[in-house]
């Protein structure tokens, strides 16, 4: 099993983040934190981070190196000319969104197309929020 990392919310609002780990192939340990740097077991109640919805890690980072979740905004970063020739005031963000029909992380439809798109194939997209602070 890989592991799981997921982004904590608590009426609408990031509260700290929680990972699902596994140790020595058959135990799991899940953890919470503040920060998404200093990780305490969540069987000690005093670190239990209270929580009503959680955004799962889509196992990717944008072109600053930032852990995208669901829920986040990107946009084009425009790193690079050859791939990236669109500005951001122009093409508007998408939305990570979970797909239950193909089982996998999209985007909503950016606004040049009519149709939704893997967020796993962009390479230059840049957080900029997410859907519950813009």
């Amino acid at each position: 099993m890989r592991d799981l990392k997921f982004r904590l919310l608590r009426d609408g609002k990031i509260v700290g983040y929680e990972r699902h780990r596994r140790i020595k192939s058959f135990f799991l340990i899940i953890e919470h934190s503040i920060d998404n740097k200093v990780w305490h077991p969540i069987k000690m109640i005093l670190r239990y981070i209270v929580h009503d919805d959680k955004e799962q890690y889509i196992g990717r980072e944008d072109s600053k190196n930032v852990e995208i979740y669901e829920g986040d905004k990107l946009v084009t970063s425009n790193n690079n000319p050859e791939y990236d020739l669109w500005d951001k005031e122009c093409h508007g963000v998408t939305v990570v969104i979970w797909d239950k029909y193909y089982c996998c992380f999209t985007g909503t439809p950016w606004k040049w197309d009519n149709y939704e798109e893997s967020v796993y194939s962009l390479k230059f997209v840049e957080i900029i929020g997410d859907i519950h602070n813009t």
